[in-house]
């Protein structure tokens, strides 16, 4: 599974980040953070943010990011999941069956 870049903004406190973003079920995913099964070597997404129905840019090639991310991510979902006030705008996928293959660099996170 191929691994992207994103850049994604927070509402509060104002920041840039990147994150992880994945194809999964023929969707874009943004991973915020991964829990890495070190004796297996294999790692899974904390959740998944759905990245292609949010307003977002692909970038160019050889862009430090694959993606730019157009609208700020409240950081209460991004590390914490999606809470009621925000279901309609965010679809989020907590633990999802998702593993794959730490990366050869130490892994990610």
């Amino acid at each position: 599974m191929e691994i992207f870049k994103t850049q994604v903004s927070w509402v509060r406190p104002k920041k840039t980040l990147t994150a992880d973003t994945i194809e999964y079920d023929g969707k874009l995913w943004i991973v915020p953070k991964w829990i890495e099964y070190v004796a297996i070597g294999r790692m899974q997404p904390v959740r998944i943010i759905r990245l292609d129905i949010l307003p977002h840019e692909k970038q160019e090639p050889h862009a430090p990011h694959d993606f730019v991310l157009k609208v700020a991510i409240p950081r209460t979902v991004y590390e914490r999941g999606v809470q009621k006030k925000y279901r309609s705008d965010f679809e989020v996928v907590e633990s999802p069956s998702i593993f794959i293959d730490i990366p050869p660099e130490t892994g990610l996170h």
